[in-house]
């Protein structure tokens, strides 16, 4: 692949990881009318550890559901690293960093599946897949970008 196919690639998924925070992403808990954002979503499952422990206890929050309470914790924690992976990558100083990064932030997209199903997200819209497929074009890019630059 030449190198501005791969440039293409890599901003066209961050492009597209950025339009799918902005999208709705759907559930029974939301009127038609006012479907949440994919930031709002983002946002609720990155503070659900800290609120949740406000209100009960750090106890409490493994014990009372602990498959549902520890996907939403992980789930929050996406973005984050994502957007650290994304700079390592980039800046080329911590390679190896970025990779394991790489790695774990595509092995914490599962768990956004129990936490949407949490949520009672009876459906998926465009937002979810374009976050998705945003992150994943951009990580599997990014390493390419500064491979070949």
């Amino acid at each position: 692949m030449t190198k501005r196919v791969v440039r293409f690639l890599f901003w066209a998924g961050f492009l597209l990881y950025a339009i799918s925070l902005a999208l709705p992403v759907g559930s029974a808990n939301n009127t038609a009318s006012n479907p949440s954002s994919g930031a709002a979503w983002a946002l609720d499952a990155f503070l659900f550890p800290w609120i949740y422990a406000h209100s009960h206890s750090w106890g409490s929050f493994v014990r009372d559901s602990p498959i549902t309470n520890i996907s939403v914790a992980i789930t929050g924690w996406i973005n984050p690293i994502f957007i650290f992976t994304i700079v390592f990558l980039l800046l080329g100083k911590a390679l190896r960093t970025g990779e394991i990064l790489r790695y774990i932030v595509l092995l914490m997209i599962p768990f956004s599946w129990l936490a949407l199903a949490y949520q009672h997200a009876y459906r998926f819209r465009a937002g979810y897949f374009l976050w998705i497929l945003g992150m994943v074009l951009s990580l599997c890019f990014a390493a390419r970008k500064k491979a070949e630059s």
